[in-house]
């Protein structure tokens, strides 16, 4: 009797009545995921991105109280959209109620399941971003410093669904993977633990992350003009050097409307990453523009010179923006913060930017030794943007050809020539 005793006492009897219906628990599985999928259609579709309700300031302290602890760029940094902490929490909810059921094929499918969820609501994440890109770069049906409905405000209200975009997909991306190691721990067996894998899901929201801040820097930039603000002065009327041109004021303008916002919003981190690929991507558009001149005029050269050590100074001082809360931020101090200019970024945007004043430079010089300085100061220019200075420069035809075969020889006098601008295509930034 005894031994009986030990015997029951040591036979589990977990998982034996749930065992005989997990063959048929498929159309729960496909019940629960159903209801999933519209859940997070109906939160997309009702989703502010930004544009908060009182019911959804109160949700987000919850959810941004246990995020990560990082380095912050501004007071609202971190800051998720409220969407996200519903659809993480409408997911534990369907785990806990299969959990009780089942520790089986049943819970191990639903993992797909959520990781089929995840990766809609990324999606849904990935189209808004889109459509603020669509509304940021197109200039001209939604010009900056309008009134109305298309006004800056609500161009910022866009650079804030972008920031809001950033810190949700990061926050997904690092809740995916507690969630699947939750998942392992309850499924039996270890097959069934082996089988569990987030990386489609965290991938997702990682290419989110990096699509949003890209989108949002191409907007910024786009909204800056400067291309078509260089192309709009006559550099060879210039008879005088005077203070910076309207397209440097342009940028100025720009930046000061959007990046305190995405100072203010996302960590500082990615605020380095966004400044860094702002830098990056006006630079050689720079270099670019300066080719698609007609010609330059000594006093338009030096114009456009001055122009661009502006130009270095803002993006050098970019990183020390002061966010849109910064005199919340300050509240009840007696010192302001110092920021300071991450070495490195500095070294970039100097390296990045000089590239554009040995272009300006080498305009600047005289026809005698001219392919010697261009040389000296754009050791990787082509014969191709050589022919482009020249005649930046105003020199004649037969003159151009002469000294293009001075400097490259009669094969890359004669050759098909690289476009100009190709050397400065890409950006040096890490």
């Amino acid at each position: 009797m005894d031994s009986a005793a030990a015997a029951v006492a040591k036979a589990s009897f977990r998982g034996v009545i749930s065992t005989c219906f997990e063959d048929h628990m498929g159309a729960y599985v496909e019940l629960e995921e159903r209801q999933l999928l519209e859940f997070v259609d109906q939160l997309v579709a009702e989703e502010t991105w930004g544009k908060r309700t009182p019911k959804e300031k109160s949700i987000l302290h919850n959810i941004n109280n246990q995020t990560r602890s990082v380095s912050l760029g501004g007071a609202a940094a971190g800051e998720v959209l409220a969407s996200a902490g519903q659809v993480f929490i409408n997911i534990k909810k369907v785990f806990k109620r299969c959990s009780n059921l089942t520790r089986g094929k049943p819970l191990l499918a639903l993992h797909g399941v959520f990781s089929r969820v995840l990766r809609k609501y990324a999606a849904g994440l990935r189209a808004r971003a889109e459509a603020a890109g669509k509304i940021l770069n197109d200039v001209k049906k939604h010009p900056s410093g309008s009134a109305g409905p298309d006004g800056d405000d609500a161009l910022v209200d866009e650079v804030k669904c972008l920031c809001l975009i950033v810190n949700t997909a990061e926050y997904c991306n690092e809740t995916v993977g507690p969630l699947a190691e939750s998942m392992r721990r309850m499924l039996d067996g270890a097959q069934l633990k082996e089988a569990v894998d987030a990386s489609d899901a965290e991938d997702e929201f990682a290419g989110c992350v990096g699509g949003a801040l890209t989108t949002m820097t191409l907007g910024i930039e786009a909204r800056a003009e400067l291309a078509s603000g260089i192309a709009k002065v006559n550099w060879s009327a210039l008879e005088m050097v005077g203070d910076q041109s309207p397209y440097v004021d342009a940028l100025t303008r720009a930046l000061a409307a959007f990046v305190p916002t995405v100072k203010a919003t996302v960590s500082a981190n990615y605020f380095r990453f966004f400044c860094e690929k702002l830098a990056g991507g006006v630079a050689p558009k720079l270099y670019r523009a300066t080719f698609k001149c007609k010609r330059f005029s000594d006093a338009g050269a030096q114009q456009f010179l001055l122009d661009l050590h502006a130009v270095k100074t803002i993006l050098i001082d970019l990183p020390t923006t002061q966010s849109a809360d910064y005199e919340e931020d300050l509240s009840g101090r007696t010192e302001k913060p110092t920021y300071v200019v991450p070495p490195a970024y500095g070294r970039a945007v100097t390296r990045e930017m000089g590239k554009c004043e040995a272009l300006v430079k080498v305009i600047l010089s005289p026809h005698e030794g001219l392919g010697d300085t261009y040389r000296a100061l754009l050791p990787d220019g082509t014969p191709g943007d050589f022919r482009a200075v020249c005649e930046l420069k105003g020199m004649k035809k037969a003159d151009v050809s002469a000294a293009t075969e001075a400097t490259f020889g009669r094969a890359g006098a004669q050759a098909n020539l690289v476009a100009a601008g190709a050397v400065a295509s890409s950006s040096s930034f890490a």
